[in-house]
């Protein structure tokens, strides 16, 4: 069975949610990821937030039986934070992808501490400013 992921500059695979049953097979020429693409995306590893579009989608081989590359079902996640500039405060959101036995308060922590390290390179709001110490505002599954 083929499983669709988006791959980082860094080389990690981020394997992508796929709704639908999980023996059935998928038209890769029209498959797309609802919400996710043409959005900004962090990679947990390298901390790299990077905008990905279908043409950036590869496909892995995996056993019928597997529920995914990893061994586990993938939830996306939207991240709101704001930016650091006294008078600006713009929105700043990023997605990430996580298993999904994560849930909404473990992924707000772990993105705090995230923060708190400077982690997440490349964030900023519409005017170029970069994320601010205020926390996370919002943490929602999109997919």
């Amino acid at each position: 069975m083929l499983w669709p992921s988006l791959r980082c500059q860094c080389g990690c695979s981020m394997p992508l949610p796929r709704s639908g049953p999980r023996q059935e097979e998928v038209n890769q020429s029209t498959w797309a990821p609802r919400g996710i693409l043409l959005k900004d995306i962090a990679c947990l590893q390298c901390g790299r937030v990077s905008s990905y579009t279908t043409r950036d989608v590869r496909w892995l081989q995996v056993a019928r039986d597997d529920h995914s590359p990893d061994g586990g079902n993938m939830i996306c996640w939207c991240i709101e934070t704001a930016c650091d500039e006294e008078l600006c405060d713009l929105p700043i959101e990023f997605h990430i992808l996580s298993r999904a036995q994560k849930g909404q308060e473990e992924v707000r922590l772990s993105m705090l501490r995230l923060f708190e390290k400077r982690f997440l390179q490349g964030l900023s709001c519409g005017r170029g400013h970069p994320p601010g110490k205020s926390g996370i505002r919002a943490v929602r599954k999109v997919a």
